[in-house]
C-alpha cells in the first residue's frame, strides 16, 4: 500500500479512464464497447453548477470530459461529445465511468 499524498489536494485532477458502453445491435442484443477518455475531477462548486442545470447528465459529462485517452486514435473535438451525448447509450456510459473515476472505484476488466 502507497502512503497518501496529501499535496495531491492542492491541485485539479485528471486521469484517462475506460468506459464501457452497452451498444445496441439488432435483435435486441447489445455489444459491449469500450473507449477511454480522460476526466477531470470537478470541485464541489462545478458539481453544484451541474446538479442546477436543466440537463445535469450531460452537463456532467461537458464540464469533466477534457479529451479522449492517449491510446484512442479519434481527435477529441465538443462537437463530436455533443454527437455522443445525444446516445443516451452513451451518455450512461460515460455518467457511470465518472462516478467511479471521482469516488475512487477501479474500472472493472
Amino acid at each position: 500500500m502507497t502512503k497518501f499524498d496529501f499535496g495531491s489536494v492542492e491541485t485539479a485532477f485528471e486521469a484517462d479512464w475506460p468506459v464501457a458502453a452497452s451498444v445496441p445491435q439488432d435483435g435486441g442484443q447489445v455489444e459491449e464497447q469500450t473507449f477511454t477518455v480522460r476526466f477531470k475531477l470537478l470541485t464541489d462548486e462545478e458539481f453544484d453548477a451541474v446538479n442546477a442545470h436543466k440537463e445535469p447528465a450531460k452537463e456532467l459529462i461537458r464540464r469533466s470530459v477534457v479529451g479522449f485517452g492517449k491510446e484512442e486514435s479519434s481527435p477529441f473535438s465538443t462537437e463530436l461529445l455533443e454527437k455522443m451525448l445525444a446516445r443516451g447509450y452513451l451518455r450512461i456510459a460515460l455518467n457511470k465511468a465518472y462516478g467511479n473515476f471521482s469516488m475512487g472505484i477501479a474500472a472493472k476488466n
